[in-house]
């Protein structure tokens, strides 16, 4: 939106923006589920000035991918089998916060990061009596 300070004769302008795209998939194929996911976030603020000598718009850029995939096996009754798997992968842009603020550099470049979480499970589950269940869960985090 636009604002305009006390002191301001020029009205100040963001323009931010995100998008969220969701894919989904659930499946029932006889004694196997499946229940899968894709999450993409985008966001973005192409107004946000650097706070470097040079106070140019160049922006910030946020962008998050996220993967998700389970499935359950019945094997009967009281035993299952369950495993699945997960990769979230995020990436930032900054032209706002500037190197010249982060790593004390002279010129007022883009600031990249870029960080990813992967990781699996597998469980094999009985069910002893009706209020009783033992599991076995394996996880690992990458």
């Amino acid at each position: 939106g636009k604002s305009l300070a006390a002191s301001a004769t020029v009205p100040t302008y963001q323009d931010s923006t995100k998008d969220n795209y969701f894919l989904t998939h659930e499946g029932a194929y006889g004694n196997l589920i499946t229940n899968s996911y894709m999450n993409y976030d985008s966001a973005r603020n192409p107004t946000t000035r650097t706070s470097a000598p040079s106070g140019i718009a160049r922006g910030i850029d946020f962008d998050t991918l996220t993967l998700n995939s389970q499935a359950t096996y019945m094997l009967n009754d009281s035993h299952t089998l369950t495993g699945g798997a997960t990769y979230k992968n995020e990436e930032l842009k900054d032209g706002a916060t500037s190197a010249v603020n982060v790593y004390n550099q002279a010129n007022d470049g883009y600031v990249t990061m870029e960080r990813y979480q992967a990781s699996a499970f597998a469980e094999e589950e009985w069910k002893i009596t009706q209020d009783a269940v033992w599991a076995i869960r394996p996880y690992r985090t990458v």
